[in-house]
């Protein structure tokens, strides 16, 4: 199935994202947020477009890994200096090579029986040289291994024949083709895509991340560095998707200057219903399907909620979590027979859902906050054993999380469900600040908030920092843990006289 039978374009992330004058290029949503949708269905449409060049950059899983670990990126990597411009070499390289691809094939200019002159040439010539024609096959760990090989190799050419240290080798040889690089860049490269608008789009980058090494810190970093030469140019857009989790572990030197670059991805009511509803025009194959009201009972009076509107509100606003949602309603409807999705089959598959979405969201998080699911089953538990999950106030959460870190920290030991989570009491070491770990929830969607004037909650899908906390100010917790079963924590008896 085409991706753009059923993409919703009328969004502002699609828009802007498509938009060659936007300078925003750090394409910025959660998991399932549709990240890699928008960049698919760039590419979809414009590729096939003599006056557009896009150039997808996808690696395979665990490049990271696949890269610092040779020998060859140790080596290069122990030389004192070496490392920044190695790294920007690295990018800077991989970018040409992907668009010269795209725009000749993988074969480069075609050469037999022809005359290459011009721009082909230069193209040809600096495909030749860094040894990258006929390599149909090649991932992009492969051709940034490859490079370092190269470099390697060149170092003990020069070394030998020299008779030069390797420290010194290595700067005339990274220099060298650093030179050479930024050679054909400036004088070949903007000459070979022409009048052209270009695409540089750049997709799982996260894929084997892991923010504590710092090599993988050191290559993912330089990305966003070379980037800065590519997203004020003329006809050029770059775009990195790049998931919350991970912008929040990288270590860019001087974050604040890539903020006006942020992008970020946010969905509305109406935007999801369309999304869902695309979904099952362009899925359906048992009968034909024009509205929500062919799919769903509407009917019943039973719930203030129609089913759609039950989803999204457990969602965190994002097409992963309602079409996971519709898919367990499904399966619930299908159980019985039913042919349209009532609100009980929604509200039957409920648990199920809020389970899946819990355990997605501690994987999402998991570097940041290891096994945050436990955490949330823990808090959900103090909540409903102290009162409801809403209309909490401040002194009231502070006692939630006081005890919450109470049980994690004096547990008896082993305790394999408190043991990752003890990471609570670093954000919450002062029984009376409890305002960075409220903060660090809300900004993951756990919780949300309102004053009292206020008709409903704000979750950190509409506001990207919780306000000033007051007397007035009320919590939550997200929906979308109500039906979340807690029974694997044994609390014991509560003291009726407490």
């Amino acid at each position: 199935m085409n991706l753009s039978e059923y993409f919703v374009e009328d969004t502002p992330a699609y828009r802007a994202s498509e938009d060659i004058n936007d300078d925003r290029y750090i394409l910025l949503g959660r998991t399932g947020s549709g990240k890699s949708a928008i960049l698919s269905h760039i590419n979809s449409k414009f590729r096939d477009n003599s006056n557009y060049i896009c150039a997808f950059i996808r690696p395979e899983k665990s490049y990271l890994e696949a890269i610092i670990q040779t020998d060859e990126f140790f080596e290069l990597k122990t030389i004192k200096g070496l490392e920044k411009i190695l790294f920007k070499l690295i990018w800077q390289y991989v970018i040409m090579i992907e668009v010269l691809r795209e725009k000749y094939g993988h074969n480069g200019p075609a050469r037999k029986l022809k005359l290459l002159i011009g721009n082909d040439l230069k193209a040809y010539k600096f495909l030749n040289k860094v040894n990258q024609l006929s390599r149909e096959n090649q991932t992009l760990a492969d051709v940034i291994i490859n490079l370092l090989k190269e470099i390697k190799i060149q170092i003990k050419d020069i070394s030998v024949s020299a008779g030069k240290d390797a420290r010194s080798s290595s700067y005339e040889v990274t220099h060298g083709l650093i030179k050479e690089t930024e050679s054909f860049h400036k004088n070949g490269f903007w000459d070979v895509v022409g009048g052209a608008k270009l695409y540089l789009l750049f997709d799982d980058l996260d894929l084997g991340w892991n923010p504590e090494d710092e090599n993988q810190q050191l290559l993912l970093g330089s990305l966003f560095m070379v980037m800065k030469d590519y997203v004020y140019r003329e006809r050029v857009k770059p775009l990195i998707a790049l998931r919350t989790n991970i912008l929040e572990g990288l270590d860019l030197p001087q974050r604040e200057k890539f903020d006006n670059n942020i992008l970020r991805i946010s969905w509305t009511k109406p935007k999801l219903e369309t999304m869902l509803l695309l979904r099952f025009i362009r899925y359906s194959t048992t009968r034909k399907i024009e509205g929500m009201s062919d799919i769903f009972d509407l009917s019943s009076q039973e719930n203030i909620n129609s089913p759609v509107d039950y989803m999204i509100k457990r969602t965190l606003y994002r097409p992963r979590d309602l079409l996971a949602f519709c898919m367990h309603a499904i399966e619930e409807t299908s159980k019985i027979g039913c042919g349209k999705i009532t609100i009980k089959n929604v509200v039957d598959a409920e648990s199920q859902y809020s389970l899946n979405r819990t355990q997605a969201l501690a994987d999402e998080w998991k570097y940041l906050y290891p096994d945050l699911d436990s955490l949330v089953k823990l808090l959900i538990k103090i909540a409903k054993n102290t009162g409801n999950l809403e209309y909490i106030s401040p002194k009231k959460l502070k006692e939630i999380l006081i005890e919450a870190k109470e049980r994690i920290l004096t547990t008896p030991e082993p305790n394999r469900f408190y043991e990752n989570i003890k990471w609570l009491g670093s954000y919450f070491p002062d029984d009376n600040s409890p305002g960075e770990i409220v903060n660090r929830l809300f900004k993951l969607g756990i919780i949300g908030y309102k004053q009292l004037s206020d008709s409903r909650y704000i979750f950190s899908y509409e506001l990207d920092k919780l306000p000033d906390i007051n007397e007035s100010t009320y919590f939550t917790f997200h929906p979308m843990f109500e039906k979340l079963s807690t029974s694997e924590l044994a609390f014991g008896d509560r003291n009726p006289w407490e």
